[in-house]
């Protein structure tokens, strides 16, 4: 199994959360009045933020299957659904419903547009986005002919599934909505 992440955003995520965690420590030990609840509140919101755009996105591959994680939904793709694998600013699949991007393999549009201008095979045109890529087609299985006889009903190819993940809304939601309605008593 292959696992990419955006190393920039989980480190930023993980500070944030350090940084949160001794603010509310503080905040335990002095701050009982509202505007320390509504502190409390605010950090416990920007750690529901963190996890989810930080932390969360990813994107995993075995010989089944790429599961692409993004900030509130998870998506499933069987190989035999994928089309293609594009890449670009960002990883983009191609699945027979449609297409998704990834949150957790992408790059900045300046980098995105140095390397569209580079050689194909300079070091300038290797992006994480490109790595990722083959990386991902390196897994894909290849289709074994089978020499059948008689011509036999092809069944239809898995769909990909897409569900939205409940610890994600409720770590952004809950602490959002408990600090606008303190805020607003």
């Amino acid at each position: 199994m292959k696992v990419f992440t955006f190393r920039t955003g989980r480190i930023v995520g993980w500070a944030w959360l350090v940084f949160a965690a001794l603010n509310l420590v503080d905040i335990a030990f002095r701050g009982h009045t509202k505007a320390g609840l509504l502190t409390a509140l605010a950090l416990l919101t920007t750690c529901g933020l963190a996890y989810t755009l930080g932390i969360r996105p990813k994107v995993q591959a075995d010989s089944t299957a790429i599961t692409v994680t993004n900030p509130f939904r998870t998506t499933r793709i069987p190989w035999p659904a994928v089309h293609s694998l594009t890449p670009g600013r960002a990883l983009t699949i191609t699945h027979t419903t449609g297409s998704i991007e990834s949150w957790a393999v992408q790059i900045p549009p300046r980098k995105a547009a140095t390397a569209a201008k580079a050689p194909k095979d300079s070091l300038a045109a290797r992006t994480p986005v490109t790595f990722a890529t083959t990386e991902l087609e390196s897994l894909r299985p290849t289709p074994t002919p089978t020499p059948t006889p008689t011509p036999t009903p092809t069944p239809d190819p898995p769909t990909p599934t897409t569900t939205w993940s409940l610890p994600a809304l409720t770590s952004v939601l809950l602490p959002l909505a408990a600090l606008i309605t303190t805020t607003l008593l």
